[in-house]
């Protein structure tokens, strides 16, 4: 929105409002720590693999560990996927 209002394509910087409503960030950035590739079969075999809450969601969840695809890479539909040409879309929607 910054640019927009920088370059003139709009006329106010609606995001300049928001500032005083919102608490200030810290800029702290808290990462994660990654699981040793050792260490999931484990994983998948305690936490995953029983898993009775859903089949659809432990499917997904499967499909994300064994791909290291992220979660909205896994909302993909059959349908765009490219299988005689071996493609996967950049985007979906």
């Amino acid at each position: 929105m910054r640019w927009a209002w920088a370059h003139g394509h709009v006329t106010a910087n609606p995001v300049s409002v928001v500032d005083h409503f919102l608490p200030k960030q810290t800029g702290k950035k808290e990462h994660q720590p990654a699981m040793p590739g050792r260490d999931v079969p484990a994983l998948v075999k305690k936490h995953v693999a029983e898993f009775k809450q859903g089949e659809a969601t432990r499917i997904a969840l499967l499909f994300q560990i064994l791909t290291t695809a992220r979660s909205g890479e896994s909302a993909w539909r059959l349908r765009l996927l490219n299988f005689p040409n071996g493609l996967l879309p950049a985007t979906f929607q």
